[in-house]
């Protein structure tokens, strides 16, 4: 198989890096090689805010014929070996607290998909007629690609190394779609909890009516029948949320139907995650028979203050005086958290009085995180009342609050293309001695687009004391993609010292594409240790979307000398090369949602390139 997959790749894929026609062996082959995971022991999920645990509901009779249930899985094999301790901890949360003085930071990493789109090889391939004159078509080969990739991630289906399995489930869910269900079902009893949380979701991925239907069951009873036990305590909420992946993924409106059955089943349920669930599908797929459902969970005082969060946050799906009304009253509540979810969803609501209503919320406002999201929202509405305030305020306002201040002008100077805003932050930047606030205005500088800022952002990249600071010059750089870039992170990449600043530049140029920044990128993965770090370098070959930044990956796959935890990173990335469908719906649903009051499940995926 392996020689067939080199040659495969070596139709289109002239630029070869070094050993990838090596063979992409099972990582179980390899496994006295260590990984940097730790042997962590299983425990159940904690639960999202809310009273309790609720019994499985029942949704009653349904459109959809569900395959034939599947024998029971074989409990043997990959199950005996010790569990994983889940996912590394991701930057998209930072290990500090999320609302001290760089929540800025945080609120970056859950919207950077806003500013620094992927370099997608799907995209690259369907736009061209043929290769090299002998009517090839590029499409073709990656389909064939995927053909001969698939048999070598079952193989890592049975892995000694949860990690492993758990990457390649997701993987083999978006590129193989309906021929991977059958593969994936005994997944759901494997020993390692973080592997069936990846196979729920990788259920999802496949985009087709076959894990639909297992998603319907597992969303009905939290197991494939009544009478299995629940493949995680969170099984129900999960399979809401893969259902939501599938819905964007290619499974059909009927989908809908089932999720608003289930919904009507949940008044007055104590499963707050479920419901929260429920919530999470609507934020990605908006149905018309959902909506009532989702405002009167967000009015209900009865309600977990968190689901609240997470409704108020929907209603960003709506344009209507009633939703309007609802986000507005909000704003004044006696709880914190009601008043931050109700900003941020006002910042992308459609209506005239959107602006007058922030601005009116913030004249009343005295705790900083909330103030904060205020901001972005003035910024993302926009307008000239909206520009006015921001520019006085950069100026004369709080100095606790000129970070959000410049991000929100940031947007607002992206959005109008407004050289007068971006002017002003240049000019804030240079006044500004708070050295949390320094990073802020990188990014709102390379937010705006502002090419004039490239010195700025490279003498902070250079000589900026704080790493944080240097790694978000470093992906301001890459947003406004001056001529001097690409020379300058190279150069970085090889000496700055510190890791987690090395991986913020690798993102940089997996976002900038350029082939001929592939065999440094997998340099430095190869020589980290973190599993966190390798994620998301890896993740920065994934969005590379280039033949080489392929291969390499594919390459690292083969290399038995690579650990497991950095074959899992590379598999991750794969995913998003090779995947029948796009990618990344999590981070959409992360974006513009109050990341105080995550649920604890979602912040244990939020790493899941989905």
């Amino acid at each position: 198989m392996l020689s067939t997959l080199a040659a495969t790749l070596l139709l289109w894929l002239p630029l070869a890096a070094p050993g990838a026609t090596q063979g992409y062996r099972a990582p179980g082959e390899n496994a006295d090689i260590g990984s940097g995971w730790g042997q962590g022991r299983e425990r159940s999920p904690e639960r999202y805010p809310g009273p309790g645990d609720a019994a499985p509901h029942g949704a009653g009779p349904a459109p959809m014929t569900p395959p034939a249930a599947p024998a029971e899985p074989e409990r043997g094999g990959p199950a005996a070996a010790p569990p994983s301790p889940g996912p590394p901890p991701s930057s998209l949360i930072p290990r500090n607290s999320p609302v001290g003085d760089e929540a800025w930071w945080t609120w970056w990493q859950l919207h950077r998909l806003d500013y620094l789109r992927p370099n997608l090889l799907r995209r690259w391939v369907e736009t061209l007629t043929g290769y090299a004159g002998d009517g090839t078509h590029p499409a073709r080969e990656l389909q064939r690609v995927r053909d001969e990739l698939e048999p070598a991630l079952q193989a890592d289906l049975r892995s000694e190394r949860g990690e492993v399995r758990a990457a390649a489930a997701v993987a083999l869910g978006r590129i193989a779609g309906a021929d991977a269900v059958a593969a994936l079902v005994p997944l759901l009893a494997d020993g390692d909890l973080y592997v069936r949380e990846r196979a729920i979701l990788a259920l999802g991925a496949t985009g087709s009516r076959e894990g639909a239907a297992l998603l319907v069951r597992l969303a009905r009873h939290g197991a494939l029948d009544e009478r299995s036990g629940a493949v995680t305590s969170d099984a129900q909420a999960l399979a809401v949320f893969a259902l939501s992946i599938g819905r964007r993924n290619g499974m059909g409106p009927e989908v809908d139907d089932e999720v608003a059955r289930l919904a009507k089943g949940l008044d007055g349920s104590s499963d707050a995650l479920l419901v929260a669930g429920v919530l999470m599908y609507q934020t990605l797929n908006p149905s018309p028979e959902l909506s009532g459902w989702v405002l009167a969970r967000a009015t209900d005082p009865e309600t977990p203050y968190a689901v609240r969060c997470r409704a108020l946050e929907t209603l960003r799906t709506r344009a209507d005086d009633e939703a309007f009304d609802v986000l507005v009253a909000a704003l004044g509540k006696a709880h914190l958290e009601l008043r931050r979810s109700a900003a941020l969803a006002l910042g992308e609501f459609a209506h005239s009085g959107a602006t007058g209503a922030l601005l009116g919320a913030l004249a009343h406002e005295r705790e900083p995180l909330t103030r904060g999201f205020l901001l972005i929202s003035i910024g993302r509405q926009g307008g000239d009342e909206a520009r006015a305030f921001l520019l006085a305020q950069l100026a004369q306002g709080q100095k606790a609050l000129r970070s959000w201040c410049a991000l929100g002008l940031g947007i607002l100077a992206r959005e109008a293309d407004d050289d007068l805003l971006r002017a002003a932050l240049r000019e804030g930047l240079e006044r500004e001695r708070n050295r949390a606030a320094r990073g802020a205005y990188y990014l709102a500088l390379g937010i705006a687009g502002d090419a004039r800022a490239a010195d700025l952002l490279a003498q902070g990249l250079i000589e900026d004391g704080t790493p944080l600071n240097r790694a978000v010059a470093a992906v301001g750089l890459a947003m406004i993609d001056s001529p001097r870039t690409h020379a300058l992170l190279l150069e970085r990449l090889e000496a700055e010292r510190s890791a987690v600043t090395r991986a913020s530049i690798a993102q940089a140029l997996g976002y900038a594409g350029d082939s001929r920044d592939t065999p440094p990128l997998l340099a430095f993965l190869r020589g980290l240790a973190d599993p966190e770090l390798q994620s998301e370098t890896a993740l920065a070959l994934g969005l590379h979307g280039t033949r080489r930044s392929l291969e390499g990956l594919l390459a690292v796959c083969a290399d038995a000398r690579a650990t497991p935890s950095t074959r899992a990173a590379a598999i991750e990335a794969l995913q998003i090369v090779l995947g029948l469908q796009p990618s990344l719906t999590v981070g959409e649903l992360l974006r513009q949602a109050n990341f105080s009051v995550f649920p604890p499940t979602l912040v244990r995926l939020r790493a899941v390139p989905l």
